[in-house]
């Protein structure tokens, strides 16, 4: 019999107390609103701490990601966290948008034309970001799901009024419990491609890396966050002087010969690059919607980890930022 071990822990992480739920080397962290109308989050985590950039899939090493190997309970946890990924950007974004919140007509849909003050502007961009995409998501209550639905324009607007008086204050609320003290430390992973052709010469591939992070938070570019690469120590400011076009470097990840045959036999072509940094935000007052929220990030420490998996079980190697050997360009 194969036992399966679940280890509750309460943890205090920088957005406030959370439940994380260990698994093997990774986990879930799940936060619970108090309103029983919201959905809770769930992110995955590496070290106990929140997992951002690429999730693992919960397919078994070795196994290719397919329709027939997955599951209806792997679909269900990976729905669960990416969703929980995309639930916690919203969230964030609501906290950061406090400073709009005054232009945002809650009795009216603001008309869309183009004459139009700021003001005007932002309250019809609020007004979308909450009835295509915030309410529907956080909000399970009939008033959220029926907002930006009706039959017609009063029924519409009956919708919008009955979220506003009743849940937007809520969840405002508890967006102030998301990104304590404006920083979060998490780990970043990102896939890195082995490329075509191994190096006999140097013994190992040439990685491509790239220090942009605007996909952290959403899973995909967008134009609502940005987040910069912000040097805080030395061999960070040694790396930012060396970066080439599109805020990437190359560099040599050693490989013995045996282990690159292995992974070309067995048609290995990707690796997982894992990596402590701290999330904050840049501080700067939004005053325009069309703006995005800017966040700065710096690395905890300069240590690199190559792991064979998604699920960041089999470690391939250890790196040093303050030591890569980097290919002139």
């Amino acid at each position: 019999m194969q036992w399966r071990l679940e280890l509750y822990i309460a943890l205090i992480f920088s957005f406030g107390s959370a439940v994380i739920i260990a698994q093997g080397s990774g986990g879930m962290v799940s936060l619970h609103p108090e309103e029983d109308h919201f959905v809770s989050i769930h992110l995955q985590t590496h070290k106990g701490l929140p997992r951002f950039g690429v999730l693992d899939n919960y397919v078994s090493q070795g196994t290719r990601a397919t329709r027939s190997s997955s599951t209806p309970e792997i679909r269900e946890k990976t729905k669960k966290v990416r969703t929980g990924l995309s639930n916690y950007f919203l969230m964030t974004q609501l906290k950061y948008l406090a400073p709009l919140m005054g232009d945002l007509d809650k009795e009216r849909l603001t008309p869309v034309s183009g004459n139009t003050s700021q003001a005007q502007r932002n309250s019809v961009f609020l007004q979308r970001f909450i009835r295509t995409r915030l309410a529907s998501s956080i909000c399970l209550a009939e008033a959220c799901q029926k907002l930006g639905k009706g039959k017609n324009e009063f029924e519409r607007l009956r919708n919008y009024k009955a979220f506003t008086s009743q849940f937007l204050q809520p969840l405002q609320e508890w967006s102030q419990t998301f990104f304590k003290d404006d920083q979060l430390t998490v780990y970043h992973v990102s896939s890195v491609s082995l490329g075509r052709q191994y190096d006999f010469d140097r013994k190992g591939y040439w990685i491509n890396h790239g220090f942009g992070m605007n996909s952290a938070f959403s899973m995909g570019n967008s134009r609502h966050i940005r987040i910069v690469f912000e040097p805080k120590t030395p061999y960070e400011n040694n790396i930012k002087n060396k970066l080439g076009r599109g805020n990437t470097l190359q560099f040599l990840l050693k490989m013995n010969e045996e282990t690159a045959e292995r992974y070309q036999t067995e048609g290995v072509t990707r690796l997982y690059l894992v990596k402590k940094i701290r999330i904050q935000h840049g501080g700067k007052t939004i005053e325009n919607a069309t703006h995005p929220i800017t966040f700065n990030y710096a690395h905890l420490d300069p240590v690199l980890e190559i792991y064979e998996d998604l699920a960041l079980t089999t470690l391939l190697s250890t790196l040093s930022l303050d030591h890569l050997i980097l290919k002139r360009l």
